[in-house]
């Protein structure tokens, strides 16, 4: 039986991709984030395509996804991202050599309580307003760790408001790194992570662009006063600063998929850098036609009749729908691939199947049932990246990788 859609996934190029972002990163921490489900790809392929490359440690947001992977990876260090993790869970996490992320008190409370070994990494509020702890909570979290001999502390982290704009040095995320610059002073010799995809790119476009030698990109030292921290000794050993701003650990996602996220660029070297970059799509989703109807002018389509010929028309049935993670959403024009040509989407998605118009469509062969549609990706001579779906739908990739149902096999190719 013919599947109805199939998103097909390239290996090869997604190892490759992996390889070229962490050789951005020289020896800093590197944990590719695969939570939902490796942003549609597949977390246990994924995983194992990484540790092909020498990853040794990847985030997940559940328990639930980390399991798969810590048994077929042993060795691989797995980070939980969940907050508000239930005792009985907790203690599961560390029977299985799990490291969950702790973003507040109760997490850490109840690892307390627990009286097992376990390692944790801490993530802290820089501004996001999201999780993390607040920066005026480390001299409490210091004294805890130092009550709590069991729970070793291996890193910590934070979260970018605007990672593309991080050379920027009037934006917020400039000043999120300012303060995560100072916050590692607190814990030395632990690893640190903050760079999500956009940042990771954008670091290593400005730092390749400015000087061959690793440069300090802040003009002088943040006032500790400004940042709210406790107050330091100064015989702390927690004193010390980083050597380099840019020894600073990354959380990769929708790069290792191709998607080269747009960056500010401070200098025309930053953008020739950005353009060498070699990062490739590692997926494409692809369906086929289902049925085949002939239309008079005035004829509609589909439901509220929002679409209506305005000739004599050949529509095609396309067997892939919002169920599928094909969003609904009306707007701006969409479009796909048929024949290497892109022709668009007409009429409002239905759960399970979306119309195209192929009366435009050359060619000498007539068209016929089963024939293939690519939703983004390459075709035979052409493609139709996922950023232009994305942007048809004013959205981000992210959302639609991320969104692709159960319905849509996947497929795991190589070169």
């Amino acid at each position: 039986m013919k599947d109805r859609a199939i998103l097909e996934i390239n290996l090869d190029l997604l190892k490759k991709n992996a390889v070229q972002l962490q050789s951005m990163t020289a020896q800093a921490f590197f944990c590719p984030m695969l939570k939902a489900n490796a942003y549609g790809h597949g977390a246990v392929f994924a995983a194992q395509a990484l540790y092909d490359v020498g990853v040794k440690q990847v985030g997940v947001l559940t328990s639930e996804e980390a399991l798969p992977i810590k048994k077929l990876l042993p060795n691989m260090d797995v980070l939980i991202f969940k907050p508000l993790l239930s005792k009985e869970d907790l203690s599961w996490i560390a029977e299985k050599h799990l490291i969950p992320v702790c973003s507040n008190w109760i997490d850490l409370k109840n690892l307390g309580q627990l009286q097992k070994k376990i390692r944790i990494h801490l993530k802290f509020d820089t501004g996001f307003s999201r999780l993390g702890f607040k920066l005026d909570s480390i001299q409490k979290l210091l004294e805890f760790l130092k009550n709590n001999s069991q729970i070793k502390l291996e890193g910590v982290g934070s979260h970018l408001v605007s990672g593309e704009e991080l050379w920027d040095k009037s934006s917020f995320s400039f000043s999120q790194l300012k303060k995560f610059l100072d916050l590692v002073k607190f814990f030395p010799n632990k690893k640190n992570h903050i760079l999500n995809s956009p940042a990771l790119i954008s670091q290593f476009v400005h730092q390749s662009s400015s000087s061959p030698q690793k440069t300090q990109p802040l003009e002088s030292p943040p006032d500790l006063q400004d940042l709210s921290f406790p107050q330091k000794q100064e015989s702390d050993p927690a004193s010390q600063t980083l050597s380099n701003a840019f020894d600073l650990g990354a959380r990769p996602g929708i790069s290792l998929y191709g998607i080269k996220t747009k960056v500010f660029f401070q200098n025309h070297k930053a953008k020739e850098k950005w353009n060498q970059l070699q990062l490739q799509a590692v997926s494409r989703l692809k369906s086929q036609i289902a049925a085949l109807k002939d239309l008079e002018k005035g004829d509609s389509v589909s439901y509220g009749r929002h679409w209506t010929a305005p000739r004599k028309s050949k529509i095609a049935v396309v067997s892939l729908g919002y169920a599928d993670g094909f969003f609904r959403a009306l707007g701006k024009k969409r479009e796909v691939l048929f024949r290497d040509q892109k022709t668009p989407v007409v009429g409002a998605v239905c759960m399970d199947f979306f119309m195209i118009d192929l009366t435009d469509i050359k060619g000498e062969k007539p068209i016929e049932l089963g024939e293939e549609v690519i939703i983004f990706g390459k075709a035979k001579n052409s493609a139709l990246p996922i950023e232009e779906q994305a942007a048809a739908l004013n959205t981000i990739p992210y959302e639609l990788f991320s969104s692709l149902g159960s319905r849509v096999k996947r497929v795991y190719i190589k070169n």
